[in-house]
Parts: structure tokens; C-alpha cells; sequence
């Protein structure tokens, strides 16, 4: 991705599809939190889940991402919300994170996975979780069957998430990991447009206008923008389904 996309994203609300309403209800689905959960959240971007996360019964959160403006943004917001005792930012790469086994309660992620592969990557984070934690994962998912699915759609995503599956095959695929399915639900269509689609659209019209024409950017910016077009006509085709996963004995 072309160095200025990044800088679009920093300033987004959001850095994907969610709402504070479907990270309440993903947590909510784990029952009452212990009084010391500590929380990992893989992808946390600038952090809009994290601080829920906290508000919401989270004892500490460790939020991990790869891009560093991300979390100098969320230690900023930690500070001015005087929570930054309960969160501590780590760069890193989730698919390989350096961390104990059974070093936590709760493993988070919304719409961090992006091409990965959900299967793998849960196989990867299952010897994270101590015994009676989970995992919650929003990741996109096809709600239709093949034959629903128009071509534009179809060779959109090949590239872009060419291991997208059905809800169906991705809650057996964490089965096979050996994680008990707790919840499963749909972001709404609004998840998609509140904090990130619309807010992203205005940045992309500004970076436009401040690169010029000719910038190497262009392309992403096209992509990007066929992304959000595409959504707004195939909404019930694919969407972002919330995984709420609780390791089986």
C-alpha cells in the first residue's frame, strides 16, 4: 500500500467496518467478565474497540499493530481519557506474536485479518488463550451462496480476500481448532458507513485534490473507491460477521 493511503487511514474514526454496539454484544456473548480479564487486541488501529473494550469491563488492555502512528494516536487518547495505566501499545506482527502461551483471558480483532487466512490464524493464537478464555474476530464473509454472487463482486475480493468463506465453513474451521462457537452475527450495514466508509470517502476527495492527478497514490485511491462502491450495491452479498469463540477443553 502506497505510503499516503496510510496517512488517509490515521485520521479515520475507524479503521474498518465496527460499531461500539457490536463490540458490546461480542464481549457481552463471554458472560461476566473476572474482575483482572486482560484483553490482546490484534489490529487494534487507533483504537475504537480498545477503549470499549476497557469500558466495558476489560481489566488491561495490550493493543498490537503494525503501523507505529496508530498507536502513538492511541496513547494520546489513552492519556486524555486517563486510562493509559490499563493500556500498553505494542508494534508487532499478530502471526507471529511474541507472547507466552496462556498469556491471556481474551483475544480480540476486528477486521484486522484482512487475506489471512481465519483458520491459520486462529491455530496460531489458540495457545495464547488460558484455560476458559476466547477469541472474538470480525472478518469478511460471504452471506450469499456462489451462484448469488456477481462476477464484479467475486473478482473483487479474489484479490483482495481471496480466503473468504461462508459463516458456515469459518465456524467449522475454528471447531477444528477447537473452539466452541458462542455467538455469530452480521455487522450492520451502518458499521460500514458511520465511522469508516463515509469519513473515508471525504479523505480520499482531499488526498486527491492535494496530490494531483498523476501521483503514484491514484491507484489505491481508485481501489479504495471501488471498494466503497461496490458495498453500497452488494451489501447483502458479502459482509463483516463478528466470530464469538470460547476455547474447548
Amino acid at each position: 500500500m502506497h505510503p499516503e493511503i496510510f496517512k488517509i487511514f490515521e485520521r479515520l474514526p475507524r479503521q474498518g467496518p465496527g460499531d461500539s454496539a457490536s463490540t458490546r454484544r461480542a464481549l457481552a456473548a463471554f458472560g461476566a467478565l473476572p474482575r483482572n480479564t486482560q484483553v490482546i487486541d490484534f489490529g487494534c488501529g487507533a483504537g475504537a474497540q480498545t477503549f470499549e473494550l476497557l469500558a466495558s469491563g476489560a481489566a488491561r488492555v495490550l493493543a498490537v499493530d503494525a503501523h507505529a502512528p496508530f498507536l502513538t494516536r492511541l496513547r494520546k487518547a489513552a492519556t486524555d481519557r486517563g486510562v493509559a495505566s490499563r493500556v500498553t501499545c505494542l508494534r508487532g506482527d499478530f502471526t507471529r506474536p511474541p507472547l507466552a502461551p496462556m498469556s491471556t483471558d481474551l483475544i480480540w480483532a476486528e477486521g484486522a485479518l484482512g487475506a489471512l487466512d481465519f483458520r491459520e490464524v486462529l491455530r496460531v493464537w489458540r495457545p495464547l488463550i488460558r484455560p476458559g478464555g476466547g477469541v472474538a474476530i470480525s472478518h469478511l464473509t460471504w452471506l450469499q451462496p456462489p451462484s448469488e454472487r456477481a462476477s464484479e463482486v467475486v473478482d473483487f475480493w479474489a484479490e483482495g480476500c481471496p480466503t473468504m468463506r461462508s459463516a458456515r465453513d469459518n465456524a467449522e474451521a475454528a471447531r477444528k481448532v477447537g473452539f466452541e462457537v458462542i455467538d455469530a452475527f452480521v455487522l450492520p450495514v451502518s458499521a460500514w458507513w458511520e465511522d469508516y466508509y463515509r469519513p473515508l470517502a471525504v479523505r480520499i476527495d482531499i488526498a486527491r485534490h492535494h496530490l494531483g492527478a498523476d501521483h503514484p497514490a491514484g491507484p489505491s485511491l481508485d481501489a479504495l473507491e471501488r471498494e466503497i462502491a461496490l458495498y453500497r450495491d452488494h451489501a447483502d452479498t458479502y459482509g463483516y460477521v463478528f466470530y464469538v469463540l470460547r476455547g474447548s477443553s
